[in-house]
């Protein structure tokens, strides 16, 4: 039994209805896919057809999945809509920040480039299989915004960045750099690089002066969300 259920109704709001009803959930836990267009027939009599859609409760993961494609689609409408703003009123389109359009493209950039600035300050690289390795979980695909910076810093080393958030990597390796697909990575277990760790988190606490500690000051500058790339915060403190 995998939850699933089938449901006939004389219109497709009906069977949600009756859907809801029975797997006793609400609508933004509900999936379903409609199997059976409803049709009034001929006449509204001949070759009349019930609408019939298959329906279940969302597990935690496609929840996620359909909240992830939903921000995506989001930000796919804001940049078309200030796109056709452009192709409209031109240049001036930019000089626009009262339009609801053109303001909404600029919040995004201004998440986007934000989201790039805090990557450049906490990406922590380690060394794994003669090059350099890191994940990130971006909300946005900041791979191709991270590139210049990081050829630019690090010009003689190979190395690749894992955005596990959208299962793309940045790799560079011999001077050439490609964009792949990618699911896993898997941390580095050489000993000396992870005594190289251990050593640079007790760096890390060895500065901390307990009187002075301010969690909430810390995470206004260094974001929770990103301290799982940090090796300094990781548990357990060494």
């Amino acid at each position: 039994m995998d939850g699933k259920i089938t449901i006939s109704a004389s219109t497709l709001d009906e069977a949600i209805t009756k859907a809801l009803i029975e797997l006793q959930t609400t609508s933004e836990h509900l999936h379903y896919e409609v199997v059976q267009k409803e049709s009034a027939g001929l006449l509204g009599i001949f070759g009349k057809k019930p609408c019939i859609i298959r329906a279940h409760v969302m597990s935690e993961a496609e929840e996620k999945a359909a909240a992830e494609a939903q921000k995506i689609e989001e930000k796919d409408l804001i940049l078309l809509r200030f796109a056709r703003r452009c192709f409209d009123e031109g240049p001036r389109a930019v000089q626009m920040l009262g339009d609801p359009d053109v303001h909404a493209a600029f919040v995004l950039e201004r998440n986007v480039n934000n989201e790039v600035c805090r990557f450049i300050e906490f990406i922590r690289f380690e060394e794994k299989d003669g090059m350099l390795g890191s994940v990130i979980h971006p909300k946005n695909n900041v791979l191709p915004l991270l590139r210049g910076h990081f050829c630019s810093r690090l010009p003689d080393e190979d190395f690749l960045i894992f955005d596990a958030a959208h299962g793309t990597a940045l790799l560079r390796q011999s001077g050439h750099v490609q964009y792949l697909a990618m699911e896993h990575y898997e941390p580095a277990r050489d000993a000396d690089e992870l005594n190289w760790q251990a050593l640079w988190k007790r760096f890390f606490h060895a500065l901390t002066i307990e009187e002075r500690r301010n969690a909430k000051a810390q995470m206004n500058h260094a974001p929770k969300r990103f301290w799982g790339g940090m090796v300094e915060m990781r548990e357990p403190y060494i």
